[in-house]
């Protein structure tokens, strides 16, 4: 069921790549948004990354984005601007959870 208003919680995956410290601590990327309902902005971001300052980067390029609108303009930020060896899976995660937005909101009752 999807709320009429207020927030939901999406979560996207995927495979992190070998060598780095994330995928000694997880083997896969977690990326959970918070998203407004009427709007479709990010609220807030978290993800499975270790380090603090990566998750800040891309809480500063994801906060206040539409998930709908905005997810080309933000793939193209983090390709810009992150340049961590989880690049690829950080994309991968986000592309995830948007997809499984959609989804839940076009199954909506």
């Amino acid at each position: 069921m999807w709320p009429k208003e207020g927030t939901v919680y999406i979560t996207g995956y995927s495979k992190l790549p070998e060598g780095i410290s994330a995928a000694v601590m997880y083997e896969v990327l977690v990326i959970g948004l918070k998203v407004d309902v009427e709007t479709s902005k990010i609220v807030d971001v978290d993800c499975s990354l270790a380090l603090a300052l990566s998750k800040e980067i891309l809480r500063k390029i994801m906060i206040g984005r539409s998930l709908e609108e905005d997810i080309t303009d933000i793939v193209t930020e983090i390709k810009l601007r992150y340049h961590g060896s989880a690049q690829k899976a950080i994309i991968a995660a986000l592309k995830s959870a948007f997809e499984r937005y959609r989804f839940c909101k076009e199954a909506k009752p």
